[in-house]
């Protein structure tokens, strides 16, 4: 798959994903912590494309394709919508998701069992990154100094 096209799949989970955690910061009592938990490892797994285990990327976007679909069509409206997400319309969506979520991930261990551990898998699930790109250089860097001690202090 290209660049592109991953990039074309996986943007609006990731708008979702976002959506989702600034509307339960700005309205604590949107979900419980289970509840959060449980849309978004179901939003992480649909945009998992390769699975890294032993220096090697083991690709599983394919395998995976229903469960995006089915995540993007419960989960797009109500985190796509010009309105923000209420606790009525993102509940009914979190057993269902947990249920189709535990398939999903059972269906890539049982393709990938003997080649990658169920640890690595969930490694992938968890793993977030934050890439921070800045410009300039020698003393013109020396700015970013105080943002990087900012996101040390904060564990990011």
């Amino acid at each position: 798959m290209l660049l592109k096209e991953r990039f074309q799949i996986n943007r609006p989970l990731e708008q979702q994903e976002l959506t989702l955690v600034r509307a339960c910061v700005e309205s604590p009592g949107l979900l419980d912590a289970r509840e959060e938990a449980v849309l978004r490892t179901a939003l992480s797994l649909a945009r998992l494309y390769k699975v890294q285990h032993g220096g090697l990327d083991v690709g599983v976007g394919a395998q995976l394709t229903p469960f995006r679909d089915e995540v993007e069509r419960r989960l797009g409206p109500v985190l796509n919508g010009a309105r923000p997400p209420t606790r009525d319309r993102l509940v009914p969506h979190v057993r269902d998701l947990r249920e189709h979520a535990a398939r999903a991930r059972d269906g890539v261990l049982a393709r990938l069992r003997g080649r990658v551990p169920p640890e690595a898998l969930d490694r992938e699930l968890r793993h977030k990154e934050l890439v921070m790109v800045t410009g300039g250089g020698g003393g013109t860097a020396f700015v970013y100094l105080g943002v990087m001690s900012l996101l040390a202090e904060h564990a990011l």
